[in-house]
C-alpha cells in the first residue's frame, strides 16, 4: 500500500456549496508529475494549503487531527456540553432594515441558533454582533434575528426582535443603545402562550399618531390554532416596567373558518388610509382560501387597533391565478403621486401595487316643520274627503371626501 497513490474524489456540486476538498497523496507514486497535477486539481485553491503527502497511511492520523481543527464540529457530532457552532452556520440576512446606526441584518443560525443581530456602522470596520445568549443559556435555537422592527421610545432608539423558536413557544426582547456606553442592552421581552405557534415570526412598530414615536408593536404568531382560524397578531403596549400584550383572546384574528390561514405571515404599517387621522395597518394570511390568500386591513385609534378589520382583499377576486397572496406586505407611501397612501403585495411569482381609494363621509340631518306637533292634532277625528298636511321633514345629505388627495373635490 505505501506505493499506491490515494486521493479523494471530486464531488461536482463542491465548487457551489462552498465546501473545501482536500487531496492525500500516499507513497511513492505521488512523487510522479501526473498524480501531482491531478491531486492540485482536485483541492481546493490555494493547492498548496489542501495537498498533503505522507508516506504511509499511519500519518493520516495527524493530518486528521489538523483538519479537525479547521473544520467547525458538525451538529450531533460533540458532547451536549460543548459548542457545535458559533457563526459558522449564522444565516446572516434572513432579516433586514436599516436604522439611523446603520443597516441591521439577523443572525438567526449564530452561536447553535440561538441567533442574534449584526449592526453595519459606517464608523467601525467590523459590524457589531447583538444577541443575549451569554446572558440567558436557553436560547439555543431561538433563531434571534427571525424578524426586526426599529421603534422609538421616550426619545430613545432601539429594536425589537424576534426568536419564534425559544422554548418552541416564542420570544421577543427589546434591545435599546444606551447613550454614555453606546452598548445595546436588553430593556424588555414578551414571551409567546402557544407550543408551536411562531410567536415572534413578524413584527410591525406602530406609530399610530404619526409623532415619530412608537406606541405599540404588533407580534405575529402565523402558527397559533385555536379550531377557528390559523394565526394571531397581538398587540403589545410599551410601559415602563416593560410590554404588555394582550393575550390570544384580545388579539388580532382573521375571518373564521381558515384553519391554516396564517394569519399575521406579514404585517406592515401602511399609514392613514381611512381617513381617521390614525395609521392603520395591513396584515397578510396567504394560505387562507386553499393557499390563494389574502389580505386584511385594520384600522387605528387613539389607544390601539381596531380589533375587527375594516376589509378583507381576498387573492380569489383577482384575474389569473394568485398563490400566497400576503406572503409580504409593505406600505405607507404615495407611489402613484395621487396623495393617497398605497400598498404593495406580494404572492407567488408576482408583487401587486395596490392603489387606496378616497373615503367619503356622508353626514344626515332632519328638520321638522313646525318643530312640534299639537297633541290634538293626533286625536281621532271623522275622515274627511281632503287630506291635511300636519308636519314637514326636511332630510339632508352632506357628503364630503375626509382623505387628504389630489384627486380634487
Amino acid at each position: 500500500m505505501n506505493d499506491a497513490a490515494e486521493y479523494w474524489e471530486v464531488i461536482p456540486e463542491a465548487e457551489q456549496s462552498g465546501i473545501i476538498r482536500y487531496a492525500i497523496g500516499v507513497g511513492d507514486a505521488f512523487s510522479t508529475i501526473e498524480v501531482q497535477q491531478e491531486l492540485k486539481e482536485i483541492a481546493s485553491e490555494p493547492d498548496d494549503e489542501h495537498v498533503f503527502r505522507v508516506n504511509n497511511f499511519n500519518a493520516l492520523k495527524s493530518i486528521q487531527d489538523q483538519l479537525q481543527n479547521k473544520i467547525f464540529a458538525i451538529e450531533g457530532t460533540q458532547f451536549q456540553s460543548s459548542s457545535s457552532f458559533q457563526m459558522e452556520m449564522s444565516q446572516e440576512g434572513l432579516s433586514a432594515l436599516l436604522t439611523p446606526l446603520g443597516p441591521v441584518v439577523g443572525a438567526v443560525g449564530a452561536y447553535d441558533w440561538s441567533g442574534g443581530l449584526l449592526l453595519y456602522q459606517t464608523s467601525n470596520r467590523d459590524p457589531k454582533f447583538i444577541n443575549i445568549s451569554s446572558t440567558f443559556k436557553d436560547m439555543s435555537n431561538s433563531y434571534l434575528g427571525y424578524s426586526s422592527q426599529p421603534v422609538r421610545f421616550h426619545g430613545r432608539n432601539g429594536l425589537v426582535v424576534g426568536a419564534p423558536r425559544y422554548d418552541h413557544i416564542g420570544k421577543v426582547v427589546y434591545f435599546e443603545n444606551e447613550a454614555l456606553s453606546r452598548e445595546w442592552r436588553l430593556k424588555m421581552e414578551a414571551v409567546g402562550e402557544q407550543v408551536g405557534s411562531y410567536f415572534g415570526a413578524t413584527l410591525c412598530s406602530v406609530d399610530l399618531n404619526q409623532d415619530t414615536s412608537t406606541d405599540l408593536v404588533l407580534i405575529g404568531a402565523p402558527m397559533y390554532y385555536d379550531a377557528t382560524a390559523g394565526g394571531r397578531v397581538h398587540i403589545c403596549l410599551f410601559k415602563n416596567e416593560g410590554f404588555s400584550c394582550t393575550d390570544s383572546n384580545t388579539a388580532l384574528k382573521g375571518e373564521p373558518g381558515h384553519l391554516f390561514g396564517r394569519f399575521g405571515a406579514s404585517i406592515a404599517e401602511v399609514g392613514d388610509i381611512t381617513g381617521d387621522k390614525w395609521t392603520d395597518v395591513a396584515i397578510g394570511a396567504p394560505l387562507e382560501d386553499e393557499n390563494a390568500g389574502a389580505v386584511y386591513i385594520f384600522s387605528g385609534n387613539r389607544a390601539s387597533i381596531e380589533r375587527s378589520y375594516v376589509q378583507r382583499i381576498e387573492g380569489l377576486k383577482f384575474s389569473g391565478r394568485f398563490s400566497y397572496f400576503g406572503q409580504a406586505i409593505s406600505g405607507g407611501r404615495d407611489l402613484t403621486g395621487d396623495g393617497l397612501k398605497d400598498i404593495i403585495v406580494g404572492q407567488q411569482g408576482r408583487v401587486l401595487l395596490m392603489r387606496s381609494r378616497p373615503v367619503l363621509q356622508v353626514k344626515i340631518s332632519i328638520i321638522f316643520h313646525p318643530p312640534s306637533i299639537p297633541t290634538s292634532v293626533l286625536q281621532a277625528q271623522r275622515p274627511t274627503s281632503q287630506e291635511k298636511v300636519i308636519s314637514m321633514a326636511e332630510v339632508c345629505f352632506t357628503i364630503s371626501k375626509v382623505t387628504q388627495d389630489f384627486l380634487g373635490p
